[in-house]
């Protein structure tokens, strides 16, 4: 029974840990997997893990993409940002707690989306 306990623990520690709390995290979820102007994916190794989110068509979900970024961006200490084709693509970077957000824009309703995360555990 207690080794039971310690591997649903372990689990979920490792679960609510990923994304120490991003408001981006929250996108991950099944009604973004299902929208079909959605491509996510989604690739764990043993030390670290990719998310992206791609989205062509959906101007609604583009700007909560947007809304969450803006959230996250505001815990960063370091951000790059750049503009083309008159404000209309708009890149950011930046980091926080060990992940690295990427997020490309490209008019209202097409945006790409990133999380990585490297853990330092060796085992």
């Amino acid at each position: 029974m207690k080794r039971l306990l310690l591997i649903f623990l372990t689990i979920l520690c490792a679960t609510t840990c990923w994304a120490k709390g991003l408001a981006t995290e929250s996108l991950f979820c099944e009604s973004t997997y299902k929208n079909k102007a959605v491509k996510v994916t989604i690739i764990t190794k043993k030390n670290s893990e990719f998310r992206s989110i791609s989205v062509r068509g959906d101007a609604s979900l583009v700007s909560k993409m947007e809304s969450a970024v803006k959230k996250d961006r505001a815990k960063a200490a370091s951000i790059t940002e750049s503009y083309s084709n008159g404000g209309e693509t708009y890149d950011v970077i930046f980091g926080v707690n060990g992940i690295t957000v990427i997020f490309t824009k490209r008019g209202n309703n097409h945006a790409d989306l990133s999380l990585s995360e490297k853990s330092d555990s060796s085992d």
